[in-house]
């Protein structure tokens, strides 16, 4: 009975350290997450308080790549991951909730942006 009780013991011990391994090792992952979530609670007015710097940092965070058409709009960009992902669950989720994701609008047109780089 004892040497049950103490592979028991040994078995729960070896589950508690994989389990805290596997949270661990998710951290980042979290972070990441959290991160990109936060920023697409309101990317239209993050990207108007930026400056030009900030809003090409925006661009290349939330695109994968921007095309500028020969009228001087933006094409539909094509999103980066995660928010690539983040908007596909969004789109597919049938609840009542506040679909995420960033519209696909035209760019207005931003002083001191290089209009003819894609990123």
């Amino acid at each position: 009975m004892k040497r049950h009780q103490d592979r028991i013991r040994s078995g729960l011990a070896d589950i508690d350290r994989r389990l805290a391994e596997h949270d661990t090792g998710h951290a980042d992952a979290r972070e990441y997450l959290d991160t990109a979530l936060g920023l697409l609670t309101n990317p239209a007015d993050l990207y108007a308080a930026s400056g030009d710097v900030g809003k090409r940092l925006a661009n290349q965070a939330f695109y994968e790549r921007i095309v500028i058409t020969e009228d001087e709009t933006a094409a539909v960009p094509d999103l980066a991951q995660p928010f690539r992902d983040i908007t596909a669950l969004a789109s597919t989720e049938e609840t009542d909730t506040p679909r995420v994701g960033i519209p696909p609008t035209p760019t207005p047109d931003v002083g001191g942006s290089n209009k003819n780089h894609e990123g």
